[in-house]
């Protein structure tokens, strides 16, 4: 994998159809990659009833916004969730697939890591192209201690630390939603 064109699939974590403040910062973070690399990121949205979540997630520059609402989905389990995140992923050829670090996160994104054969980072607190791949920041410790890692593979799962990526800029446009 490059830094070139990098393809990004933002999970996106939902309360009661409302998307949960933390995923505008795994929204960001996917637009710092997409514009760093030229690439482009996307949104799953799980759940049941979500279109309001698609309509909100939509306005950030995502090439799509994917909706999978279904009343089995209202209480996520992290073997299906896993399953249609992994699924997904390969669908649109994603190269990083990252959230918010939460506990709905990183029940399924470990799951999704083994599925796609990817390599994981929990709390990453930033993403920098180096030498046509990704170098990570992440926290350690409470905070205590800053690692920069790279991940091998064409495939890379992360969740990200909410407070360490500003509110996203909405863009001009709305992202397609497909179910």
């Amino acid at each position: 994998m490059t830094a070139n064109m990098t393809h990004v699939l933002v999970i996106a974590e939902l309360e009661r159809g409302q998307v949960k403040a933390a995923t505008l910062a795994a929204i960001s973070c996917a637009q710092q990659i997409a514009q760093a690399s030229g690439g482009s990121f996307d949104v799953l949205a799980m759940g049941h009833e979500v279109s309001a979540a698609g309509a909100t997630v939509g306005k950030f520059g995502a090439g799509k916004v994917y909706l999978a609402d279904s009343p089995e989905l209202s209480n996520p389990q992290s073997d299906k969730s896993a399953q249609l995140v992994s699924a997904l992923a390969k669908q649109v050829g994603a190269n990083i697939v990252l959230a918010a670090s939460s506990t709905f996160s990183k029940d399924i994104l470990p799951r999704v890591a083994a599925q796609l054969d990817a390599g994981m980072l929990t709390d990453v607190t930033a993403v920098t192209p180096e030498g046509g791949d990704w170098i990570f920041q992440r926290a350690l410790f409470a905070g205590n201690v800053i690692a920069t890692v790279a991940l091998d593979g064409p495939v890379k799962v992360l969740t990200v630390r909410a407070s360490a990526f500003p509110a996203p800029g909405e863009s001009a446009g709305t992202a397609a939603v497909a179910s």
